[in-house]
């Protein structure tokens, strides 16, 4: 089972699961409070951060237009908006999905045993494995599994987050920053890459994932 502290990198990764798979997302208040004060063990500043976008989602113009953004740039492939939230985009040279960068991610899942089809099913927009949403989820996962699992699979979560995430997300966060318009998805940009430069150097070597971690049921933060 996961530590305390692996819980809080847990749902950091589920939350950003969650809101690249599905749009913004307005947790609960009273679910809000406490997941602000376990991920202030974390970073103090990240916690704060992401407790102001996410009640910025209070403001209905707010709300809206960060619908609007998630549609017009993570959704729907229209030229001059679309940012393809896909790692191989900004790892493969030809640019294109399906090739050498998702063959190894979905490798990677192969290896914990995740389902990536189960978990992006209900997601027609998502066209491949390497898709951010889909990676968040999993690396949620890969902190939920600290023991069990086959010991070849020892190193997967640093491997993943360090030498994976943290090679695309930088500069998918820079592009992204210049196209969306809402505040929540420029301050939700931030909040990626500080979550992941955050936990990259202290992801856990861990022997396997669990394919029922906590990346299934978003109705447990709360309102869109």
């Amino acid at each position: 089972m996961a530590t305390a502290a692996g819980w809080t990198w847990v749902s950091g990764y589920d939350y950003l699961a969650h809101v690249w798979l599905e749009g913004p997302l307005r947790v609960h208040e009273e679910a809000l409070l406490p997941w602000l004060e376990d991920l202030a063990r974390c970073d103090s500043d990240l916690s704060r951060d992401v407790g102001d976008l996410i009640r910025c989602l209070d403001d209905p113009a707010e709300l809206e237009a960060a619908r609007r953004d998630f549609q017009s740039c993570m959704v729907v492939p229209l030229p001059g908006s679309y940012l393809p939230p896909y790692a191989s985009v900004y790892l493969d040279a030809s640019k294109s999905l399906w090739g050498p960068v998702t063959t190894r991610v979905l490798s990677w899942y192969n290896q914990a045993d995740l389902d990536w089809v189960g978990q992006s099913s209900r997601y027609p927009w998502v066209r491949a494995p390497d898709h951010l949403g889909v990676e968040c989820a999993f690396a949620a996962e890969l902190w939920a599994a600290l023991d069990g699992g086959p010991p070849s699979l020892t190193g997967l979560g640093r491997t993943f987050v360090a030498e994976h995430l943290l090679k695309w997300v930088p500069s998918y966060v820079e592009e992204m920053r210049g196209r969306v318009m809402s505040s929540y998805w420029r301050g939700m940009a931030g909040f990626l890459e500080g979550w992941v430069r955050k936990s990259a150097p202290v992801v856990p070597e861990v022997s396997g994932a669990r394919s029922d971690a906590s990346t299934d049921s978003p109705a447990s933060y709360g309102d869109r």
